[in-house]
């Protein structure tokens, strides 16, 4: 089982709704405090040419994908070094908790990846988005179907503060 996200003041974990640019599914932010703890902005309609998904399943998968930013943040605050691999993990579970919900295969990023891979020197360069389903590649082909592989990842970036850092 993952660590839950981290609480701020109150223990209730903050969503804002808010009018966001075309295409901005959401964020989350972390709190300034340095506790760890965070809170998540989304769009209030998830209406424009810029979704992928649009309506009540983009909200879905936006609070699922940013969520689980705020169970990363219990293992690992921030990074400078592997912002990709908290957007991997949190395009991966998007289909976890949605697996109906295709929004990150349909995404320009995948489409991008897989047609020009010989533009990418390292799996940094990916931003992530785009490499979704390599998560799903370590959980059934790796780990034999076990999503027990992704949670000691993250356990592994608790223990050893960023170990991507050095890749």
């Amino acid at each position: 089982e993952f660590l839950p996200e981290i609480n701020d003041n109150d223990g209730l974990y903050d969503i804002y709704i808010d009018q966001l640019s075309n295409g901005q599914y959401g964020w989350n932010c972390l709190d300034s405090d340095g506790s760890g703890s965070s809170w998540i902005e989304i769009d209030d309609n998830y209406e424009g040419s810029s979704y992928t998904t649009t309506g009540e399943d983009a909200m879905k998968i936006t609070i699922a994908h940013e969520f689980f930013h705020a169970v990363q943040r219990a293992y690992l605050p921030a990074s400078n070094y592997n912002d990709f691999f908290f957007e991997l993990s949190s395009m991966w579970i998007e289909d976890i908790v949605y697996p109906d919900i295709n929004d990150y295969i349909n995404s320009g990023w995948t489409e991008k990846f897989f047609n020009h891979p010989h533009m990418l020197s390292n799996i940094q360069d990916t931003n992530g988005y785009s490499i979704g389903l390599y998560m799903h590649y370590l959980t059934k082909k790796i780990a034999g179907n076990d999503n027990q592989i992704i949670q000691d990842i993250w356990e592994k970036f608790e223990i050893n503060n960023d170990p991507l850092a050095s890749i």
